[in-house]
């Protein structure tokens, strides 16, 4: 038998979920650092992106970090660590404004 999922009033009301938009959200991100969507469209959530990784890595010694000139190159394993990395994510979006 299938489980049903339960979802709040508020997603119910929406007509999506949470996990929905959140999916939507990382989608949104991922067009916006491969260059595919400028600052401009989504200003709010690349705003709240930034102040996420900001906050949630810091990576002052910059561990694990490629050389800046290479953070202009927009791959998915580039893209995978500057989402986690704000030392580069602050380069690589200072490269796409």
């Amino acid at each position: 038998m299938k489980e049903e999922q339960s979802h709040s009033y508020n997603e119910l009301k929406a007509g999506v979920t949470e996990s929905e938009l959140i999916r939507t959200g990382e989608q949104m991100i991922n067009n916006y650092l491969m260059g595919d969507i400028p600052r401009s469209e989504l200003a709010s959530l690349v705003d709240e992106f930034e102040r996420m990784v900001r906050e949630e890595h810091p990576n002052p010694e910059r561990n694990g970090c490629p050389r800046s000139q290479l953070l202009r190159e927009r791959t998915a394993a580039k893209i995978d660590h500057i989402k986690k990395c704000w030392p580069c994510l602050e380069i690589y979006s200072g490269c796409l404004r």
